[in-house]
């Protein structure tokens, strides 16, 4: 191959068509944690939030850390 053909087929249409072809970018993929949306995740936190002070607070009552002041 001479020099002259590597320059006619650089010049050429197809090869400029090839070269400046993107690539197709890769499916968007939303990543969700146990299949949850975020506004689901956040409900769910919430919700183990109150659970958790709801148990801290009965445990402290039992134990008589805490005493109501009107229970005698």
């Amino acid at each position: 191959m001479s020099i002259d053909e590597l320059r006619e087929q650089a010049s050429s249409q197809e090869f400029l068509e090839d070269a400046l072809e993107p690539e197709p970018a890769p499916p968007y993929r939303e990543r969700r944690f146990l299949g949850l949306t975020a506004f689901q995740r956040f409900i769910l936190s919430l919700l183990l939030f109150f659970v958790t002070c709801l148990v801290g607070s009965f445990f402290l009552l039992v134990t008589q850390r805490v005493v109501f002041p009107f229970v005698n």
